[in-house]
């Protein structure tokens, strides 16, 4: 995955040049992009799997995060199931969460 290159010193531009530089910059983002995006690499979140034993018990998580995360999408299941949010409180390490049915869920944490 490429990083956009544009100078971020727009202030340095002389104006009769600024057209060309919106251009390249223009360019470089539609060419870093365009169906070049993934989660992981773009996206302060963690995609992990989880297994679930038992139905409706609260299940501690570790998520990597280093924060507390402001949410979770699941992404794929073992089983028809739900996923939800566990009793305790969430930490910068552990998200707390609950199946409805035994299985295992990814979870796409963020």
């Amino acid at each position: 995955m490429s990083s956009i290159k544009a100078s971020d010193d727009m202030s340095q531009v002389p104006p009769e040049q600024l057209q060309r530089f919106l251009d390249i910059l223009a360019k470089d983002i539609v060419s870093t992009v365009n169906g070049k995006l993934d989660f992981q690499t773009n996206f302060n979140c963690t995609l992990i799997s989880v297994p679930f034993t038992a139905a409706n018990t609260q299940q501690a998580i570790l998520h990597g995060l280093g924060r507390v995360p402001v949410g979770y999408i699941k992404t794929r299941a073992s089983a028809n199931m739900e996923v939800f949010d566990g009793t305790s409180g969430n930490t910068s390490n552990v998200l707390y969460l609950q199946a409805s049915a035994p299985g295992t869920v990814g979870l796409l944490i963020y």
